[in-house]
């Protein structure tokens, strides 16, 4: 966990030239001003990222923090039910 952390750390300053950063963030920010995804704008992908991010810009605000809390929480819990579905002993073929 405190690798990851540290991991996000560095890669959430990094922006990539083509990525779908602002699409995100605008339709998220959309969201946590009242529209609704699918009657007042549509994108082509699918609700659940932008009502998830929206959430975390209703608690910090629509600000880069509220979007990189979001990224960060997403990052550790994803780490985290990762390394649950590790089996902790080998699986015994015999």
């Amino acid at each position: 966990m405190f690798a990851c952390s540290l991991y996000v750390g560095v890669v959430v300053r990094v922006m990539l030239p083509r990525s779908d950063e602002g699409t995100f963030l605008i339709g998220a920010m959309r969201i946590a001003h009242g529209e609704v995804f699918g009657r007042d704008f549509v994108e082509a992908m699918g609700p659940g990222t932008f009502y998830w991010l929206a959430l975390f810009y209703k608690a910090f605000g629509t600000t880069a923090l509220g979007s990189r809390v979001c990224l960060f929480v997403s990052w550790i819990t994803t780490a985290a039910l990762k390394e649950s579905e590790i089996p902790s002993e080998p699986p015994s073929f015999g």
